[in-house]
C-alpha cells in the first residue's frame, strides 16, 4: 500500500494511506470543523508551528520541501543539535525574508505576482497589506469568469503594473516590491534586521 505524507488541519504532518486525508480522528474532525476561526483553534495550530527560525539560518538551505495542499511549497529543517525540533516555514516567506533582510510586517502577506504558488523566485514576490491582497484576488476571480485566459492575463498585468506605478508614486504604501535600494526602516523593526 503507497504512503502519503500528508498535512492536516491542524498544522501537523503524517504518514497515511490517503492523499486527500484532513483530520487525525473524528474527535479532531469535529473539533476544527465546527469554527475554524475559534480561539482554541489557533492556539492548537500555533502549538504545531513549533518554535520560531529566522530566515537567514542556513538550516533552511538543507530543509525538506514538501507541497501543501493549497500549493504552496513548505520547508522542514531539524535542527541536529536539539534532537525532535522541527521547523516548518513557508518558502515564499523565507525568500522574500531573505532578499529584504527583515520579516514580513504585521498583516502583510507575500503575493505570487503569476499566480503561480510554487514558483518562488524573488523577481515573483511581492508583499502587500492582507485586506489589499484579499481584495485583490476578489476583484481577479470576478474578472476572470467574464474574460477569455488571454484577456485575464492582460488585465492581471495591467492591475499589478498599477500596484506598481503608486508605489512608485508614494501613494500606495501597503506594497513592497523588493530591491536592492529598498529602505530598510520600513520592515518593522527600528534597524530592519532579524530579531
Amino acid at each position: 500500500m503507497q504512503m502519503y505524507t500528508v498535512q492536516l488541519i491542524c498544522g501537523r504532518i503524517v504518514e497515511a494511506t490517503d492523499p486527500r486525508r484532513k483530520f487525525c480522528n473524528k474527535s479532531c474532525q469535529g473539533f476544527f470543523s465546527r469554527n475554524p476561526q475559534n480561539r482554541k483553534w489557533r492556539e492548537a495550530v500555533k502549538r504545531n508551528q513549533g518554535p520560531y527560525l529566522p530566515s537567514e539560518n542556513p538550516l533552511w538551505d538543507d530543509a525538506k520541501k514538501i507541497i501543501t495542499r493549497q500549493g504552496y511549497v513548505q520547508l522542514i529543517a531539524r535542527d541536529p543539535k536539539q534532537r525532535g525540533v522541527v521547523y516548518r516555514r513557508m518558502e515564499h516567506i523565507v525568500i522574500w525574508e531573505r532578499a529584504n533582510g527583515c520579516k514580513v510586517p504585521h498583516r502583510y502577506c507575500i503575493h505570487h505576482i503569476n499566480e503561480i504558488r510554487h514558483d518562488n523566485k524573488i523577481e515573483n514576490l511581492v508583499s502587500m497589506k492582507t485586506s489589499l491582497h484579499v481584495e485583490m484576488h476578489h476583484q481577479l476571480n470576478r474578472e476572470r469568469s467574464l474574460m477569455t485566459p488571454v484577456k485575464f492575463d492582460k488585465f492581471r498585468l495591467t492591475l499589478l503594473q498599477k500596484f506598481m506605478e503608486e508605489q512608485a508614486r508614494g501613494k500606495c504604501t501597503s506594497i513592497s516590491f523588493p530591491s536592492a535600494t529598498w529602505p530598510r526602516s520600513r520592515c518593522g523593526n527600528s534597524d530592519g534586521f532579524f530579531g
